[in-house]
């Protein structure tokens, strides 16, 4: 006899076979040998795998499209800052920068004159 746990009595499937409990039928406790002959018999076989396969060889990944070009967020040589300008000054900036072709961005403007103000300071 083997030992019975501490909460083995409290549900009891095999009591309450067949019995719709909580809105779920309680179905036959499935068993090790798996479903009877007859259910197997019914299915039809899967196909079988040919045999002529070459084995699997390591493969390199396809080659990647050159897609989009690196930014200036993920460019080691640029540093994201942040400085307060007037809002209006910003606008104007921004609707200038827009009509120029080709179109600036205003990170170069900033760029550009902060370079320019550098010269200007060190006297280059």
């Amino acid at each position: 006899m083997s030992k019975r746990g501490k909460y083995d009595d409290v549900f009891d499937a095999a009591k309450f076979k067949g019995e719709a409990i909580g809105g779920a039928i309680i179905e036959e406790p499935a068993t090790e040998a798996g479903p009877p002959a007859e259910d197997v018999a019914a299915r039809p076989e899967a196909p079988k795998p040919a045999e002529s396969n070459p084995p699997a060889l390591p493969h390199e990944p396809p080659a990647r499209s050159p897609g989009r070009p690196k930014g200036k967020r993920s460019d080691d040589n640029y540093t994201q800052v942040c400085g307060y300008v007037p809002t209006e000054t910003y606008k104007r900036v921004r609707k200038i920068l827009r009509n120029l072709e080709p179109e600036q961005q205003f990170s170069d403007l900033m760029a550009s004159l902060l370079s320019d103000w550098l010269a200007n300071q060190t006297g280059e």
